[in-house]
């Protein structure tokens, strides 16, 4: 096989994974077997309209089971300024996860088939355990160290708010505004990597959990 049509095959696994990781998502949000499919969670998932219906077709000549029990359903068109575009639901079979989820998005073996993609509702920190927490997986971080502090700080916060490294640098050290210096700065952001390869080693992503821009620390998801 070239390394062109290499590509272009774990391309389209990717977003077979992607269609299979959002379409759980919708389902949980809606708790019905018909999930609207809409331009916001493309977005939200990185996937365009078109890589999405061509990701899906394939999906669907993959997986027999799942081609017998799909149905499309037309959506409505949302009105307003800020959603003017069309959507459609999908009509899913009832055991969706067991018989898809769980073969496209598996984390049992630590080795699913592709990388996953983490989502806002589905992430979570856990205080009293000290770990972050994602599809019934855990990721432990080192007691006593400043990972559990950033994300005790970090996991109080809205998702995308740029928060200061100073104000997490004094929630973490404790010490003042006036004492920090960059080494404080430098340590926020050895912290932050330091988490991010974890949840990717963890959850099997190449998404970040938190971002640093302009001086300011973001939680993502």
């Amino acid at each position: 096989m070239s390394q062109i049509k290499k590509k272009g095959m774990n391309a389209l696994n990717s977003d077979i994974n992607k269609v299979v990781t959002l379409l759980e998502y919708q389902s949980d949000i809606y708790k019905n077997s018909e999930v609207p499919v809409t331009q916001e969670v493309l977005n939200k998932f990185h996937i365009t309209e078109r890589d999405f219906t061509v990701a899906l077709r394939n999906l669907l000549l993959k997986e027999p089971t799942l081609k017998k029990t799909y149905e499309h359903v037309d959506g409505d068109v949302p009105t307003g300024p800020e959603n003017e575009i069309e959507f459609f639901k999908i009509k899913l079979p009832e055991d969706f996860k067991k018989l898809i989820v769980k073969k496209y998005v598996s984390y049992s073996s630590g080795l699913p088939s592709e990388y996953v993609h983490l989502v806002s509702s589905g992430i979570n920190f856990n205080k009293k355990e000290g770990t972050i927490e994602f599809n019934g997986t855990k990721c432990e971080l080192p007691p006593f160290k400043n990972e559990f502090d950033f994300c005790d700080y970090m996991f109080t916060k809205e998702t995308n708010v740029a928060i200061p490294w100073d104000e997490l640098s004094t929630h973490i050290s404790g010490k003042g505004f006036d004492q920090l210096n960059k080494k404080d700065a430098k340590s926020i952001q050895d912290t932050m990597y330091r988490i991010n390869n974890r949840i990717k080693k963890t959850f099997f992503t190449q998404d970040d959990l938190f971002s640093w821009e302009s001086k300011t620390v973001i939680r993502n998801f």
